[in-house]
């Protein structure tokens, strides 16, 4: 039963990773060429990867 459970995490947690490590990227793209009339949009960008 504990190898399910672990699974479980490990599969949770790699997951999550990989969210973090887009919205790295995604923000390290907004930074580089930074608009300021973008900036609604990169916002609403960056919610939908943190949902």
């Amino acid at each position: 039963m504990k190898k399910k459970k672990d699974e479980f995490y490990f599969k949770n947690l790699y997951t999550c990773a990989q969210i973090s490590l887009e919205a790295a990227k995604y923000l390290k793209n907004i930074l580089i060429s930074f608009d300021a009339q973008k900036m609604d949009e990169n916002l609403a960008g960056m919610h939908e990867l943190e949902q």
